[in-house]
């Protein structure tokens, strides 16, 4: 066997394997402490809609931030100082991450977010 075909092998056997993903997120500092929560649950669904396993969390806190991030919410444009920082850790097969990410990226309150391996 070749070593092309040894490498295509190896990345055949990738796409099938679960691998354990970390997506960390700013929110929307314009929600209530109150509406936070229902914003991650709906972060945890999205995962979970696309075969996603939940490992551990952490629940947003607000910080400031590095340089202001802006954001076009309900047709306006917001600037942000602040946002609401946390993370889920999860296991996926790495097609599912396309999905996760297509269905992430038009939340409006998602104000930025990252998934890495």
């Amino acid at each position: 066997m070749s070593e092309l075909e040894n490498e295509n092998m190896d990345m055949d056997l990738d796409l099938k394997e679960s691998r354990i993903y970390e997506v960390g997120y700013h929110l929307a500092p314009i929600l209530s402490e109150e509406t936070v929560p229902r914003e991650v649950a709906e972060i945890m669904a999205v995962i979970q809609k696309n075969k996603g396993i939940l490992v551990s969390e952490e629940m947003p806190k607000l910080i400031p931030l590095a340089y202001d991030l802006t954001k076009i919410i309900a047709g306006h444009k917001h600037k942000f100082e602040k946002a609401y920082f946390g993370w889920i850790k999860f296991e996926a097969d790495p097609p599912a991450i396309i999905a996760i990410q297509q269905e992430l990226m038009p939340k409006e309150n998602i104000v930025r977010f990252l998934i890495v391996k």
